[in-house]
């Protein structure tokens, strides 16, 4: 609910008052992920988790027709980056990687259903922006979807906590969907224990 260039202090976050980033990077510019990533770092507890949701591309930024496009009529100074070079740079602020999600075939699926919420609701569309809105975000929606399906974009979800994190994470990605990480985490501790002795 904040841009991240006004967040100031150390380790106001932990597990419970997570840092969650849907949909952001994209628009800040690959050369300020020193300094976002940084601060968020600086932001968590040393048993903190941050999770990063947001689009990546199979290449880097270019300019191309696509992307002048995106640039001049949809996100102003938007780029994509390779999920690689957001993975180095989340590193290079201390960061090790908990788990990575590609969401690639979901978005897919929900670009599409957009797009057909958006032609149901044409005309209140229309009237609350104007025909050229319309028809731009259709267009620019269609291509997304087209970019999802075919592999050269995705969506990932990247859970991360400071490195050297104190506390245990989940062992699977089913306890993270199951609300059962304590249970696991418990269950795994004391099973450890019983093997240790």
């Amino acid at each position: 609910m904040r841009d991240y260039r006004e967040l100031t202090g150390k380790a106001h976050y932990d597990r419970i008052n997570r840092i969650i980033s849907v949909g952001m990077f994209e628009h800040i510019g690959i050369k300020n992920f020193p300094r976002y990533f940084h601060t968020i770092s600086q932001l968590l507890k040393p048993d903190g988790l941050f999770l990063n949701h947001g689009i990546a591309s199979d290449t880097d930024w270019k300019q191309t027709t696509g992307t002048r496009f995106i640039n001049n009529y949809i996100f102003p100074d938007g780029e994509l980056a390779r999920i690689s070079t957001v993975l180095k740079a989340m590193e290079d602020a201390g960061f090790e990687t908990l788990d990575v999600e590609n969401l690639r075939p979901h978005y897919g699926l929900t670009l599409r259903h957009w797009i057909h919420n958006l032609e149901i609701a044409k005309h209140d569309a229309i009237r609350t922006t104007s025909k050229a809105t319309y028809r731009l975000w259709r267009l620019y929606m269609a291509a997304c979807a087209y970019h999802f399906n075919s592999g050269s974009n995705a969506v990932y979800q990247i859970l991360a906590g400071l490195r050297g994190n104190p506390k245990p994470t989940p062992l699977r990605r089913s306890d993270l969907y199951t609300g059962t990480e304590a249970r696991t985490i418990r269950n795994s501790e004391k099973n450890w224990g019983t093997q240790q002795t």
